[in-house]
């Protein structure tokens, strides 16, 4: 009689590799070799420690918050500027002084920034509302992430509202095209760029002792202009003669050249900056829809690049100008166009102004951090020194 056990049992594939018999290495260190890393990392750490932050010490920086003097609002209808729009004149921003001192010569480079205190850069919807493709130079298919700048209109709910705009055809000749708002696209879209940071910082040297009016029109007498923040273009390229400060190379080489381009020539359905010539004068002007004086930014803008580059805290810093003339000691005036609201949602403008040292900026953490893992590695050293020493004793 005979009995049917089934299909036969495979046995299993027989391989070092699939038996985990693979041969393996299991180094061993001598007390002798650690000993040696933990005084080397001893050596190298304290030393390095010691020298940043000493060099964080010696470095420059004042911070000079701006935005309690006027508690500027954003207004459509008052404020300190005007400006033409639709046969009508519109009012908006303030004019903000005040006076700082500094108390030693600094030597160029002298960094600006603009520091933000209670923006969350990092919150998730706002961090995405962007179309990095569009950034550098397509204009197809918008991302939704951009909402709701995505289509002019979008945030007011009036994105039904016609316009119409003049195009030249293949052949030169001009066609009038009608679009509604919902036709057209932002560019560039989202509300990062929506919201980039506007307001213009200007210093003045001044005569030592002079009063200055927080809200004045006009300057102090002697007043010399060490830097001119608006007085640049688009491009970077100084407008004014002025020579003292500098935009270009304020944002990072890789946006610079690759990430941030224009388009090769922007459509009919592009609402930009760049405008079109239309019967909407939120168009035409290149202004954010319903919003005058509000423009949007230009893409190559390094203002735009510096800005695009999300903070991870709401407390953050970012470059503004560079400095290229020595400040000496003295009164000096801090003259601001505000236009970038933070009063009304309780955020906070500074003005800091920094040199730098061959470590960089001021960083006492990291040389505290270097001279605690130093000392920490030193002491492990002469603590395994001694339990060898114990134990070669024990041992005789």
């Amino acid at each position: 009689m005979t009995h049917d056990h089934g299909p036969t049992e495979e046995k299993p594939f027989q391989h070092p590799f699939m038996q985990q018999q693979l041969g393996s290495m299991y180094p061993t260190h001598s007390p002798g070799s650690v000993i040696l890393v933990l005084f080397f990392v001893a050596i190298i750490f304290i030393p390095v420690g010691v020298s940043v932050v000493f060099l964080s010490d010696q470095i420059f920086e004042l911070d000079i918050r701006y935005d309690d003097i006027n508690e500027c609002k954003y207004n459509p209808d008052s404020g300190a500027f005007s400006f033409p729009f639709d046969n009508a004149t519109v009012q908006q921003g303030c004019r903000t002084r005040t006076k700082f001192t500094i108390d030693k010569s600094l030597s160029p480079p002298i960094y600006m920034y603009y520091r933000i205190v209670g923006f969350h850069q990092n919150y998730r919807q706002y961090a995405k509302s962007r179309d990095d493709n569009q950034l550098g130079g397509a204009i197809d298919d918008i991302s939704d992430d951009c909402w709701p700048f995505e289509h002019p209109g979008q945030y007011a709910g009036d994105e039904s509202k016609s316009l119409s705009i003049t195009v030249e055809d293949d052949d030169g000749s001009s066609v009038v095209e009608q679009k509604t708002y919902d036709d057209m696209v932002y560019n560039p879209c989202g509300s990062i760029a929506w919201s980039m940071f506007n307001d213009t910082l200007s210093i003045y040297k001044i005569p030592d002792g002079t009063t200055v009016n927080r809200n004045a029109t006009d300057l102090p007498k002697q007043a010399s202009l060490m830097c001119n923040g608006s007085g640049f273009d688009e491009n970077g390229d100084s407008t004014s003669s002025n020579e003292n400060c500098v935009k270009k190379g304020i944002a990072l080489d890789p946006d610079v050249e690759n990430r941030f381009k224009l388009p090769s020539k922007y459509t009919s359905t592009q609402w930009s900056r760049a405008g079109h010539n239309t019967s909407d004068p939120f168009l035409s002007e290149g202004y954010y829809a319903h919003e005058p004086g509000h423009k949007l930014p230009n893409v190559t803008d390094e203002d735009l690049m510096v800005w695009m580059r999300t903070a991870g805290l709401p407390d953050f810093r970012k470059l503004y100008r560079k400095i290229d003339a020595t400040l000496i000691p003295g009164d000096y005036l801090l003259a601001v166009d505000e236009f970038f609201d933070t009063t009304s949602f309780g955020a906070e403008k500074h003005l800091i102004l920094a040199t730098t040292s061959g470590f960089g900026g001021r960083n006492f953490v990291l040389g505290i951090a270097l001279i605690v893992l130093g000392c920490v590695a030193f002491v492990l050293a002469v603590a395994f020194i001694a339990i060898t020493i114990v134990k070669k004793s024990s041992t005789k």
